[in-house]
Parts: structure tokens; C-alpha cells; sequence
């Protein structure tokens, strides 16, 4: 019985650890992720201000935009760059990808059948990867606690804990074990304030424009590891060929 109980308790004890290690590691890696993610707005942003490479795609949302000569010139800058540098200066993911939607949308309605690189090619695929590598890594983080939190209940149950004082421990444990799983869930799930309105914009925008979902179905998660793993399986067929 005494050693029953001491598996248990180290049970206890690890599941605690690894939900503290997993949830610590998960947070560094989704900044990371948010940081490459505004890496990119950044960089269309700057490509806008040094070069104004995406001036036929903002005149798609503005007709009448024209790049001022000067800053101190009378004409006004883009709103839509504009938006995307408010984004920037937030961290604000759903605004950046709005931007970057709407300049991919402008550069396939003036190129059709856009080449190897370009918004629709490699800026807008690689924000989206990482978004999404960015979501799974929330489910994930999300599971593991959940599971680690209940072999936690399932634990204090198995020592007795619970039978002590049935009424008081066991709301405690329960109440606890489900707030935790709820909490994590609200930081991970839920969006506040102008992620909420954009990220509704967005998900408009790509009703409207439906050969824009190409895009975002070829960078899905499973898509993108079935890709790879086929790619690999056709390079190992085409070695053993030439040999």
C-alpha cells in the first residue's frame, strides 16, 4: 500500500512538473512565432516605404492612391499601409494578415498566374505556416495539460484524498482541475478587442475571394507534412532510378 501510494505521489509530482515545463516551453515558442509572424508585416511595410513595390495592388482597395513625392507633401500615404503599421506597432496578427490578404488579392487580380515568389507565392504561405504552426502548438499544449491535470485527479482519488473529507475535496479538486483546463483555454482561445473584429474581416474577405483559399489550404498543417513526406518519397524513387 505504501508503495502504491508513493508511485502516486510521485505521479503527483511529475504531472505538475511537465504541466509548469510544457506551458513555460509553449509561451517562448508562441512569441517566437508572433515576433516572425510581425517580422513579416515589417518587412512588406518596408518594401512599401523604400521602394513602393505594392502600389498597383493598394490601388485595388484605393483607386486614387499615389505614392507622395515627399513626406511633407499634401497628398495623403495609404490608408492600408497605415493600418498595417498601426498592426505592427500593436502585434496585432489579424490586422497584419488583413493587409497582407488584401495585397495578395490585389497582386492575383493583376497577375492571374503569379510566378515562384510574390505575395501569393511566398509572403502570404510563409505568414500563414507560421500561424498555423502557431495554432497547432495551441491544441497540443492544450491537450497535454488537460491530460496531466486529470492524472492529477485520478491520483488524489486513488490515494483517498478525496474520501477524507468527501464534500470539500472533492469540489476542490474538481473545481480546480476544470478551472485550470478553462484557463488555458481563454489564453489560448480567445480573442479581445481589435483581434476580434479582424479576425471576422478576415474570414469575410475570404468568402468574398474564393480562389484566396487555395492559399490557405495548401498551408494547413497536414497538408504541408503530407507534401513533404511525398516529396521526400519521390526524391528516394528517383535516387534509386538513377543508381
Amino acid at each position: 500500500m505504501e508503495n502504491i501510494d508513493s508511485q502516486l505521489g510521485i505521479l503527483i509530482q511529475t504531472s505538475g512538473i511537465f504541466i509548469a515545463l510544457i506551458f513555460v516551453i509553449a509561451s517562448f515558442r508562441l512569441q517566437s512565432l508572433r515576433e516572425l509572424m510581425v517580422g513579416h508585416g515589417q518587412a512588406v511595410l518596408l518594401q512599401h516605404d523604400l521602394y513602393d513595390t505594392y502600389r498597383i495592388y493598394i490601388q485595388k482597395w484605393e483607386p486614387d492612391y499615389k505614392r507622395p513625392e515627399k513626406k511633407s507633401s499634401a497628398e495623403k500615404p495609404s490608408a492600408l499601409m497605415e493600418r498595417l503599421r498601426g498592426s505592427i506597432s500593436l502585434k496585432e496578427i489579424f490586422g497584419i494578415e488583413e493587409v497582407l490578404l488584401k495585397l495578395t488579392i490585389g497582386e492575383t487580380l493583376k497577375f492571374p498566374n503569379p510566378g515562384k515568389t510574390g505575395l501569393y507565392r511566398s509572403t502570404l504561405p510563409l505568414f500563414l505556416r507560421a500561424k498555423n504552426w502557431q495554432t497547432f502548438i495551441k491544441i497540443v499544449t492544450s491537450i497535454i495539460i488537460a491530460i496531466f491535470s486529470f492524472a492529477i485527479f485520478y491520483a488524489l482519488i486513488a490515494k483517498g484524498w478525496i474520501a477524507n473529507d468527501l464534500i470539500f475535496n472533492t469540489y476542490l479538486v474538481i473545481g480546480g482541475v476544470t478551472l485550470s483546463v478553462l484557463f488555458v483555454g481563454l489564453i489560448f482561445f480567445t480573442y479581445v478587442g481589435q483581434e476580434s473584429y479582424k479576425r471576422k474581416y478576415v474570414r469575410n474577405l475570404k468568402k468574398e475571394y474564393p480562389g484566396i483559399k487555395k492559399v490557405y489550404k495548401r498551408e494547413i498543417l497536414i497538408n504541408r507534412l503530407m507534401e513533404n513526406i511525398l516529396s521526400r518519397i519521390r526524391k528516394l524513387t528517383c535516387r534509386k532510378r538513377t543508381k
